[in-house]
């Protein structure tokens, strides 16, 4: 897995994203990234759009960042991006989760 730089302006936030990042943890997360940078990458598909790390590009946009390290998950299909945004919302990261959908053994 390579984790490659692109320009902010070029990541796509998901438009169903359910994870909700309010200003106070948006401002932790950029404030971490000033003090820290990125320990963890963006995650996005074969068209640049987000798939885990919403909030990162939300501080990212805050700090007037050009551009975010990402790793690109282009090998996998639309089932295995939607399980992988499912337990993104319902596992990992800050943030609060507007639906969270039970993943069923395929």
């Amino acid at each position: 897995m390579e984790i490659i730089t692109l320009k902010v302006e070029s990541l796509i936030p998901y438009e169903f994203n359910n994870k909700i990042h309010d200003e106070e943890q948006v401002n932790r997360i950029a404030n971490s990234i000033k003090e820290f940078w990125f320990t963890q990458p963006l995650v996005i598909d074969w068209s640049n759009v987000v798939i885990i790390g919403h909030g990162r590009l939300e501080a990212a946009k805050k700090l007037w960042l050009k551009e975010v390290p990402c790793v690109k998950m282009d090998n996998l299909s639309e089932t295995q991006v939607k399980k992988l945004r499912i337990l993104e919302e319902s596992e990992g990261g800050i943030g609060v989760c507007k639906a969270m959908p039970k993943i069923r053994n395929s």
